[in-house]
């Protein structure tokens, strides 16, 4: 846990690393007002902590490709079918040879 206070801002701020990926920001109250003590400040960094751990995890664009995203939005296509997308297309994609998600 990194809190620190920025003398020119007057405020308290946090940085920390989670899975990679690097949280910063103000500490601030639940009211959203900027915290003036340091035990206030580790508390908001660990409410941050909290919900950047919450955060929904998105696959990086490298880890996912085209064949991954048509075969899980297959079956929803099939279900919610549209003007725009035909019943010839929808045969062609899931006949088509799209492997297994991961």
């Amino acid at each position: 846990m990194t809190v620190s206070f920025n003398k020119s801002r007057n405020r308290w701020t946090y940085d920390f690393r989670l899975r990679g990926v690097r949280h910063q920001g103000y500490c601030l109250n639940a009211a959203g007002q900027p915290v003036s003590s340091k035990s206030a400040a580790k508390q908001a960094e660990g409410v941050a902590r909290r919900l950047a751990d919450l955060a929904p995890k998105l696959a990086r664009a490298q880890d996912v490709t085209l064949a991954q995203v048509i075969a899980d939005l297959l079956p929803t296509w099939m279900r919610e079918k549209n003007s725009r997308t035909s019943s010839a297309t929808l045969v062609r994609l899931s006949s088509s040879t799209v492997p297994a998600p991961q």
